[in-house]
């Protein structure tokens, strides 16, 4: 879906961007623990997406920024400027046993 959305010239276009709210609120009313993978870089796209659990009652959204070369890509100032608790992990194998049962 993603790489048809891109190939139209509407990734991140508003319609995008309510269409990925729209899911995740969905997904949140459907189940205990959701994970969601924000990808790319942060941006005010990706802050509207999350905004859809951010202020939705008796949520709470957590963070998991995972570096690769040791670069975050800007994830944890992304987080910390909307006050959302975030580990930082180096990926490896295993990580997320260790992040869901921590």
């Amino acid at each position: 879906y993603k790489n048809a959305v891109k190939e139209a010239g509407e990734f991140f276009s508003p319609r995008f961007v309510s269409a990925m709210q729209k899911q995740l609120k969905g997904l949140i009313n459907a189940f205990d623990l959701v994970v969601a993978d924000l990808g790319g870089i942060p941006s005010a796209e990706n802050y509207a997406i999350v905004s859809a659990a951010l202020f939705t009652p008796n949520v709470v959204v957590e963070a998991v920024t995972l570096k690769r070369d040791g670069n975050d890509g800007g994830w944890n100032d992304f987080w910390q400027d909307i006050s959302v608790p975030n580990a930082v992990y180096t990926y490896h194998s295993d990580l997320a046993k260790k992040v869901i049962f921590k």
